[in-house]
């Protein structure tokens, strides 16, 4: 029972550094974004750029709806430039569907499967001799 105890102890305990670590680090974090952060001027929106039409007002050409992988890229594109900053002088001008292609990924990782495959029948085959 004193084992018992004893290892909720140190749970307890392991709980409680991990998260005074983790605060610590949010203040670290905040401490940083103060000093090294966006200034005013630069949080100000730039003049210069025309704001679009909602996404629902706008109606695709031809009255051909999209693909939804296109949709879904479009929008990871739109999230990627955001988050990197770079959103100031970004637009969206033409979005095209490639031709199918095989993925290089897809075609790796099968021939990675294949291989493991081949090396497990070779090792069955030997100890069945």
């Amino acid at each position: 029972m004193d084992d018992l105890i004893f290892g909720f102890e140190i749970l307890g305990f392991g709980f409680l550094v991990v998260l005074f670590t983790l605060w610590l680090l949010a203040i670290i974090l905040e401490l940083f974004h103060r000093l090294f952060g966006e200034t005013e001027k630069e949080k100000a929106p730039d003049q210069h750029v025309k704001t679009q039409p909602a996404a629902a007002d706008v109606k695709p050409e031809g009255g051909r709806a999209e693909a939804p992988e296109l949709v879904a890229a479009s929008i990871g594109a739109i999230l990627y430039t955001m988050e990197a900053g770079g959103y100031r002088h970004f637009a969206i001008k033409e979005v095209k569907a490639l031709p199918a292609q095989r993925s290089n990924w897809a075609l790796g990782g099968r021939t990675r499967l294949l291989g493991a495959r081949q090396d497990f029948v070779d090792m069955r085959r030997r100890k069945n001799r």
